[in-house]
């Protein structure tokens, strides 16, 4: 459902560009001036764009309701485990990830974060040139579904460094600063899949400070 809500919205987007209008990043912002753009008689758009783009933000209305009420019912059933409220403690992870850690991975599968990080595709692949082991791009192999949760949710992260003055925020802007934003959420979604899997094997409380520490 997720994923069908930001295809309408980048379907949306398309549309509105090939007229001259575009809109900022984000879901939000876009139902929010969507309307003014359907709405105002004076601006250059013809009655069928009107009509598709007023349907399209409906789906996204319809599905937006969908996503609450799965999230509500998904939040309500992982209550119930003895580690979703200590997995809610890790920045990033709300509800919809947590239940989604909780539903797919049996932590005692995995020897250790950097296995279940593996198993979503989030470690980079290695390979050797003169002796020396090179790291590129991450995987994308394994579960899929958890990969585009965490990144989003390293995402959400990320909006919000340069207001962090913790552990946290020197973290990432210290990795940001040696490989560029885009490397450093997914840095990110890695380190933040390696504490889910400590949080799943072990009664340990998420830690800060031991969590980010700079090496």
């Amino acid at each position: 459902m997720v994923e069908q809500r930001t295809a309408a919205a980048n379907q949306i987007r398309a549309l509105a560009a090939e007229q001259g209008f575009e809109f900022p990043v984000g879901i939000h912002t876009l139902q929010q001036r969507l309307p003014d753009l359907i709405e105002d008689a004076e601006k250059p758009v013809s009655s069928v764009l009107r009509h598709l783009l007023s349907t399209l933000l409906e789906n996204i209305h319809t599905l937006n309701e969908y996503i609450r009420s799965t999230e509500y019912e998904i939040a309500a059933l992982c209550q119930q485990q003895p580690r979703y409220r200590a997995l809610m403690t890790i920045p990033g992870v709300g509800p919809l990830i947590a239940a989604a850690f909780l539903s797919e991975v049996d932590a005692a599968q995995f020897a250790n974060g950097r296995q279940l990080s593996a198993w979503c595709g989030l470690v980079p692949r290695q390979h050797s040139s003169g002796g020396k082991h090179i790291l590129t791009s991450m995987t994308k192999n394994g579960n899929c579904d958890l990969r585009t949760l965490i990144i989003h949710g390293a995402r959400a992260v990320m909006r919000c460094t340069q207001k962090r003055d913790d552990r946290l925020g020197r973290w990432l802007n210290h990795v940001t600063e040696r490989r560029g934003k885009m490397k450093a959420t997914v840095a990110l979604a890695n380190k933040l899949t390696r504490i889910v899997w400590r949080l799943l094997s072990e009664p340990v409380d998420f830690n800060m400070n031991k969590a980010f520490a700079l090496k």
